[in-house]
């Protein structure tokens, strides 16, 4: 942990609020629900991208137009038709 709390101080990161949030256990806790939501969600590495209320689930190296092409079709869908991602 000394080495964790030295990168952070590195980083300008409040050592004393971090050593806190390792200590009283917060920071193990919000990794494990994390963890738990990931597996929910079927998250399976990162990057990942859910999307369309997790209907669509984009993992991997997914270039930039894939992405844009997939959220620019879920903004503009209009409510009377399917959507095309």
């Amino acid at each position: 942990m000394p080495l964790l709390v030295n990168l952070a101080a590195s980083d300008n990161i409040d050592r004393a609020a971090l050593k806190e949030t390792l200590d009283d256990g917060s920071a193990m806790a919000a990794l494990s629900r994390d963890q738990r939501s990931a597996g929910e969600l079927g998250v399976k590495g990162s990057p990942t991208w859910l999307l369309n209320g997790g209907r669509q689930i984009l993992y991997g190296n997914v270039g930039y137009r894939i992405l844009n092409a997939n959220i620019e079709e879920l903004a503009r869908r209009p409510a009377t038709e399917a959507s095309w991602c």
